[in-house]
């Protein structure tokens, strides 16, 4: 019991930083800004070479960052992931599907290949069960 209540309280820590520290909060912010970048450039190697030099890509990667110590601890068991997905997982799923190609491209690198595995490894766990919450969801209302 202590236990649970331990990563209960694990994961509301994290939300809480996540959520009224400034720091965290500029840290967001300068993520969104730069996703919309990314956006423009994900078609294009030239494009997305550039983008890799610029702030923005730090930015991005620096808010990936905190998605997958947040997935880290998720699987090490000290953060609950029930709580961390009801308040977390669509940012998460979002993030993660504008970071694709960027995810991508990193992995291709050599002694990268493993960039952002705990990140992935929740977002596929998470699509799933909020895809799931959708059909039943869809079902019922037929009803």
């Amino acid at each position: 019991m202590q236990r649970s209540i331990a990563k209960n309280r694990a994961a509301v820590d994290f939300f809480i930083k996540t959520e009224m520290d400034q720091p965290m909060l500029t840290a967001h912010a300068r993520y969104e800004a730069a996703a919309l970048i990314l956006a423009k450039h994900t078609d294009n190697s030239t494009l997305m070479a550039r983008f890799e030099a610029s702030d923005d890509y730090a930015h991005v990667r620096s808010y990936l960052n905190i998605h997958e110590l947040l997935a880290v601890g998720i699987r090490k068991g000290v953060i609950d992931e029930d709580v961390a997905y009801h308040f977390w997982a669509d940012t998460l799923i979002r993030h993660c599907n504008e970071c694709e190609p960027l995810i991508k491209r990193l992995r291709q690198r050599p002694s990268h290949g493993a960039a952002y595995l705990e990140l992935t490894s929740l977002y596929e766990r998470w699509s799933a069960r909020v895809n799931e919450w959708h059909s039943k969801n869809r079902v019922v209302a037929m009803h």
